[in-house]
């Protein structure tokens, strides 16, 4: 978060999740998505042409979770690469294990070496990038959402079951990976900062 400050704009924004622990950081933010999910999406557009539905630039971006939904992440990167002022920051993050999703718009999965090669050939320096979770986590992930839909129909016991499964299985999940796989050769995606050069 310390690279995140000024105008801020929200790609892919969906339901602003982030926005409450951003509002502090940052002077103003704009969502940016293809729906109105709701009153935070502020401007309505095709990530893929961004800087045409757009007349301002930002000093900070964050697109998470987004990128492997455009069919084009080169094109998406170079329009995020517009409306950025000089040295201006991008945080982001893509998936490398992950369940597809969205479909039919679930196109690519993101090694280090590929989201770094993606952001350096559209103008961007990497500052960072650290893995998300890992194996474990993902598998733990995928038991979970798959045992919480046998109860989801059932009110209040899918929130207990849905407690359960994080105590028992997402948390202990996580941390193994984090003990067993410090070199994130199974990351479940990556989250990175970068910079407009």
């Amino acid at each position: 978060l310390e690279y995140i400050h000024g105008d801020l704009i929200d790609i892919g924004c969906g339901y602003s999740p982030y926005r409450q622990l951003l509002e502090e950081k940052v002077d103003q933010i704009d969502g940016y998505d293809h729906f109105k999910y709701n009153e935070y999406v502020t401007i309505l557009g095709d990530i893929q042409n961004l800087s045409k539905t757009i007349e301002r630039t930002y000093d900070s971006a964050i697109c998470f979770e987004v990128l492997e939904h455009s069919p084009n992440p080169s094109k998406t990167l170079e329009e995020i690469y517009k409306v950025l002022k000089p040295k201006g920051h991008l945080a982001l993050s893509v998936p490398l294990f992950n369940q597809v999703h969205e479909e039919p718009l679930d196109f690519f999965r993101y090694t280090k070496y590929g989201i770094i090669e993606l952001l350096s050939v559209n103008g961007f320096d990497v500052i960072s990038i650290k893995k998300k979770a890992g194996l474990l986590s993902f598998l733990g992930h995928q038991i979970s959402i798959f045992l919480n839909s046998l109860f989801w129909p059932i009110p209040i016991i899918n929130l207990l079951v849905l407690y359960i499964l994080f105590i028992l299985v997402v948390l202990p999940s996580y941390w193994i990976d984090k003990i067993s796989d410090k070199n994130g050769r199974f990351a479940q995606g990556y989250v990175v900062i970068a910079q407009k050069e």
